[in-house]
């Protein structure tokens, strides 16, 4: 629910009966302590002497600059929402932060104090009870989230991620991260906390008075008074939306007058004895239906002010940055750096239909209503009523279908929806929302994600090692550089003979002669001077082909004739393009892809005759290039395959699949 201050118009208010209360003369006060305005404008501690861990979250609207920010104070699982006695202890620790900084100029993490500091500042006595408070209150603080916005005075920015008060609480006796016992409580501040206190950005707050204080409501109450007296100062009174008085406490809600007399007068009665208020009342809206509180300065606020502002002048007259300067801006609250305040929205207060409690409302539901043509105090009627845990916006997504589906046949599409969510309709088991699908695409994003973290660091590993191998091949001697290209050329066209027999084979297929003399070093293998000249198949490609004269040669009893052995070494080679096809599409897209990339980049860039498949592409010979792609990734795919040799395979045919041998003729 929504904030506003509201200054009241110059027609007159007349208080409801209150009895007479006298209230004391005030003294000028001068024991101030100060505390960040960001974080009591939120509503972060609630009005309650008890703690409960039923409410899920507190959420508060303010207005910086024209932009509109809904905050949400989320409780800890243990103690629920901060109350008044966290509220307590929170000021007594700014009062301690004050002196830290009178005397050394600046707050650093960590900050230390005793629990007996605290309670004297509070008059409280030094017992067991008190001392378990402190703990419980340090918890607290630790554990409840902000999430929304928290203004960092020192960056000048928002922070709209979850964040925290108090990064973290070491009571005494437990232990440092350094190892040590703590002697002391030590408290880590966040960041943007930090930064607001160093920064100045802080309000003042009279403590001595604070703490006579009896009502939760009354003390709950002062810090914003600082903030909602400034802003009406000029009038001497203002107006508060009772609705939203009670969601900044975090009290109930009631919708009749003499409730709501009942539940703030003993509160407004105290604050009125101390001075902080001169009158209130408690009026009804322009509609007639709902109430706001009225509000007179009180003669307190007036004395404050003129203290704060004497000692203000004071430090005008003294060097910036005068040890007295500190010292008397440490005492009276007062900042010697501009101070960022967000100012409330100045609403016009519209009626609010109350139910007999107000429970805490997600506005990001009563927009998406909004959006659906439901009013928005019929939106929060509806959602008030509606049990906890029901998927509002998932049946909300589903009647958007239906809607859409019925063409025109749904007269009234707002009474629909309102129907649709009071009935509280099940959804079909085949109906995604929009937060399953966003879930279901956030799985499968972090998977991919995932996937391709682990190839690229399998592909980074590759590269080194093919590197490193690299490196060891042009630093052999061009006689092993030699002797291991023959070796693993010979081997590759022993085991794959289709090989041997392409046109253009060493172009083709130097990828993967390349890669077994990686494999063959990676081995140990070792170079020994022959003592007769080895004879070696020309590569055409890298030595011309000398025309020499065929000779006859009978073929070996035991070997086929010359035509059946080229039809097995077809047989042979189409059984590894089979195999080498079969391992490329069982890629998937992604690999694939990568695999044929890695082919091209490598005829343009480091094949021998990487100029020829330039000139094709310059010419725009397209489908040559793919098919000079295409062989070099199925040529590197069978060469990394653990695939059989020509000999291996023959062996494995069987019955009418045996090749012919001997003296066996085929038939005509």
């Amino acid at each position: 629910m929504e904030q506003s201050t509201k200054a009241v118009e110059s027609q007159p208010h007349t208080p409801e009966s209150q009895p007479a209360i006298t209230v004391p003369p005030q003294v000028p006060a001068n024991t101030f302590t100060k505390v960040d305005n960001n974080l009591t404008g939120i509503g972060f501690f609630t009005a309650s002497s008890k703690r409960s861990r039923k409410e899920i979250e507190k959420t508060t609207v303010i207005t910086d600059q024209g932009i509109e920010r809904r905050i949400s104070i989320l409780p800890s699982a243990k103690y629920g929402l901060p109350i008044t006695q966290d509220q307590d202890y929170w000021l007594a620790l700014m009062k301690l932060v004050a002196e830290h900084l009178q005397r050394e100029g600046k707050l650093v993490n960590p900050f230390s104090f005793t629990t007996a500091e605290l309670t004297k500042i509070l008059g409280q006595a030094h017992s067991g009870k008190n001392y378990k408070a402190v703990q419980e209150w340090a918890d607290v603080m630790a554990f409840t989230g902000i999430k929304g916005g928290a203004y960092d005075a020192v960056k000048k920015r928002w922070l709209t991620d979850r964040t925290h008060a108090v990064e973290r609480f070491v009571n005494i006796g437990r232990d440092l991260p350094d190892g040590r016992i703590a002697e002391k409580n030590y408290v880590w501040f966040s960041q943007w906390q930090l930064d607001n206190i160093n920064a100045g950005n802080l309000i003042a707050i009279e403590l001595t008075t604070y703490i006579q204080l009896e009502n939760n409501i009354a003390k709950n109450l002062v810090p914003h008074l600082q903030e909602w007296l400034f802003a009406s100062q000029r009038d001497g009174r203002f107006e508060k939306q009772y609705e939203d008085l009670c969601q900044l406490l975090g009290i109930r809600t009631y919708h009749y007058r003499s409730d709501i007399q009942r539940q703030l007068a003993p509160s407004l009665d105290e604050l009125l004895s101390h001075g902080y208020l001169s009158k209130w009342a408690i009026d009804t809206m322009a509609n007639r239906h709902s109430y706001k509180l009225v509000l007179w300065h009180g003669s307190k606020y007036h004395s404050d002010r003129h203290t704060r502002l004497e000692q203000k002048q004071r430090i005008k007259t003294i060097p910036s940055g005068d040890a007295t300067a500190n010292s008397l801006a440490a005492a009276t609250g007062e900042s010697t750096t501009p101070v960022h305040r967000p100012r409330q929205r100045r609403l016009k207060l519209s009626p609010v239909a109350e139910p007999s409690a107000s429970p805490i409302i997600d506005y990001r539901l009563v927009a998406e209503l909004g959006k659906r043509g439901v009013g928005e105090i019929d939106a929060r009627q509806l959602l008030a009523n509606l049990p906890s845990g029901q998927l509002i916006q998932d049946q909300l997504e589903w009647g958007d279908i239906q809607v859409e589906q019925a063409k025109g046949k749904i007269t009234n599409p707002p009474g629909f929806y309102i129907s649709l969510l009071q009935r509280n309709i099940p959804l079909p088991s085949t109906f995604e929302s929009s937060a399953t699908r966003n879930a279901r695409q956030q799985a499968e994003f972090s998977q991919s994600e995932a996937l391709q973290k682990q190839r690229q660091a399998a592909q980074e590993v590759e590269d080194a090692t093919r590197r490193q191998a690299d490196e060891r091949m042009a630093a052999l001697p061009p006689e092993a550089h030699q002797a291991l290209l023959d070796q693993a050329r010979t081997e590759i066209f022993r085991e794959h003979p289709f090989m041997a027999k392409q046109k253009d084979a060493s172009a083709i297929h130097e990828g993967a002669i390349r890669a077994r003399m990686r494999n063959l070093l990676k081995d140990g293998w070792s170079f020994h001077q022959a003592t007769n000249p080895v004879i070696r198949q020309a590569d055409r490609l890298q030595e011309p082909v000398q025309p020499v004269a065929e000779q006859p040669q009978s073929a070996p009893v035991d070997q086929p004739p010359v035509d059946q052995a080229e039809a097995l070494r077809s047989q042979y080679d189409e059984f590894c393009r089979h195999k080498a096809q079969a391992a490329i599409d069982a890629l998937d897209m992604m690999e694939r892809g990568r695999r044929m990339r890695a082919a091209r980049m490598y005829l343009l860039n480091e094949h021998p005759q990487k100029d020829y498949y330039h000139q094709l592409v310059t010419d725009e010979k397209y489908e040559e290039f793919h098919r000079h792609s295409v062989d070099q990734l199925i040529a590197a795919t069978v060469a990394s395959l653990n695939l059989p040799n020509l000999e291996a395979w023959k062996a494995t045919q069987t019955g009418a699949d045996r090749p012919l041998t001997g003296a066996a003729k085929r038939p005509e």
